[in-house]
């Protein structure tokens, strides 16, 4: 707890640097059923709203600086944990990719509403 009724779900390995959390309220921590610490990138909380489950993922994808390899398996894990997920099921993801998709839309006019900035990179092509 946090103070002020939150609670704070964090996975990380040192508190300031490479971590991911979820804050929730007091009103939402009772409606937890699972809590997934997949890695210092990824997390899920699994909530049960009415008649709905909620998926809330924090993700922290690698910098441009990493190597691909450790994009490639951050990329892996996160398309598990997203088929994991029923297709009714409400999901919310927060998410850092380190990546710039661009102001250009070419051929991504369905997923993109043209309101990037700059040129796309790599991390943007994902």
């Amino acid at each position: 707890m946090i103070g002020d009724g939150y609670k704070l779900y964090y996975n990380g390995i040192v508190s300031n640097r490479n971590g991911i959390g979820i804050i929730l309220s007091q009103d939402l921590t009772s409606s937890v059923v699972e809590v997934n610490m997949i890695s210092y990138r990824l997390m899920k909380i699994k909530l049960c709203i009415g008649q709905s489950m909620l998926h809330i993922l924090s993700v922290y994808a690698p910098q441009t600086d990493c190597k691909e390899e450790e994009k490639d398996g951050f990329r892996v894990i996160l398309d598990g944990a997203e088929m994991e997920i029923l297709k009714d099921d409400l999901v919310i993801i927060g998410c850092d990719l380190n990546a710039h998709v661009g102001q250009s839309r070419d051929s991504y006019k369905r997923h993109h509403g043209g309101f990037g900035y700059g040129e796309r990179n790599d991390e943007g092509e994902h």
